[in-house]
């Protein structure tokens, strides 16, 4: 199958990794935010959801974090390419024609504000240090994370 056959089946997906930087006597402190979606298993992930048409994978990643937590937070962004990639086939049928995601990560720097979840998406959220991650997260999910975090 080739390329652009693949990128019609597999939904196009943002996901944003905002870290925090935190400065303290002796050292620097960076932790990354985890949002939870109210479901039992692959609940704690980075903010993401699908990118639509008209929107870049960079523009895509930003919206997901204002819709998922607020505009009253405020970010930077760092990439406008993506620094990973994390393809996976979708558990059950659907009837939109996708049989998976293709998730693309951006990363975006925290500047200030407080991520307010919207109770619906998502109902709870974590800073988290690099190695607290993969206690969160579902093993393939933390499997790709591998590749983000060099």
């Amino acid at each position: 199958m080739n390329k652009a056959a693949i990128d019609d089946i597999y939904r196009p997906v943002s996901a944003i990794i905002v870290r925090r930087y935190k400065f303290n006597r002796n050292r620097t402190e960076l932790s990354y935010m985890l949002v939870q979606k109210p479901r039992k298993s692959h609940a704690w992930q980075f903010p993401q959801g699908g990118q639509d048409q008209e929107e870049t994978g960079a523009e895509a990643a930003l919206r997901e974090l204002r819709e998922e937590c607020g505009s009253d937070l405020k970010v930077s962004l760092v990439d406008t390419i993506p620094i990973g990639i994390y393809q996976y086939k979708f558990p059950r049928k659907r009837t939109d024609g996708y049989i998976g995601a293709k998730v693309s990560f951006f990363r975006a720097d925290y500047l200030f504000g407080q991520c307010q979840p919207d109770g619906k998406e998502i109902i709870d959220y974590e800073w988290l240090i690099r190695e607290k991650i993969d206690e969160y997260v579902h093993p393939e999910y933390k499997e790709a994370l591998k590749s983000v975090f060099f």
